[in-house]
């Protein structure tokens, strides 16, 4: 009798595995329809269906937090604390972006990218070199997805031309973020 949870507990998993596969696959046909690439746009898939594939794995991690714990901040005491609440894209952004990082680019290719190996100044974007102000990124320890030149993490699925201009590096806070003031 013991057996019969654990089966259909492995049912269930296999079940949303096999969910999570299709949703996957869905998506992926969906990437590819009427974007074959051009000579204008190279690109094969447009940033919205970029942004779907990145809001899937943003929700499957957050899952993964909620189901199984996760170290954040207590909103009153401000300590760092062992949480079973929801938490959000900020959180994961905070703890998990490397995690997040190689399940975007298992899905949708690219590179990733820790934050501070952009220190030196310089970073390709298309055909232009972008210099950056020395030790910008020296405050923040951050890994990301860079796709077809932009950059992307769990709070900026739709992508930035910039890093500075990601959530993270410019600070806005758990507060702001779950409100919806991005500074």
């Amino acid at each position: 009798m013991t057996l019969l949870p654990l089966l259909l507990a492995a049912l269930s998993d296999a079940s949303k595995e096999a969910q999570r596969l299709a949703r996957a696959q869905e998506l992926r046909g969906r990437l590819w329809q009427g974007t074959e690439p051009t000579r204008k746009d190279p690109r094969a898939m447009s940033d919205t269906l970029h942004s779907q594939v990145l809001v899937d794995v943003t929700r499957e991690i957050l899952d993964g937090m909620h189901l199984d714990g996760w170290w954040g901040w207590d909103d009153v005491s401000g300590k760092r604390v062992f949480r079973h609440d929801r938490p959000s894209a900020w959180d994961v952004n905070c703890g998990m972006c490397e995690e997040w990082a190689d399940a975007a680019r298992s899905r949708l290719g690219g590179e990733i990218v820790d934050l501070a190996s952009l220190k030196t100044g310089k970073f390709k974007h298309g055909r232009a070199r972008v210099m950056l102000p020395r030790g910008i990124f020296d405050d923040v320890s951050h890994v990301v997805l860079l796709l077809d030149g932009r950059f992307y993490d769990s709070q900026d699925v739709a992508g930035v031309d910039d890093p500075r201009m990601l959530q993270v590096v410019r600070g806005v806070t758990r507060e702001q973020f779950i409100k919806g003031e991005t500074r």
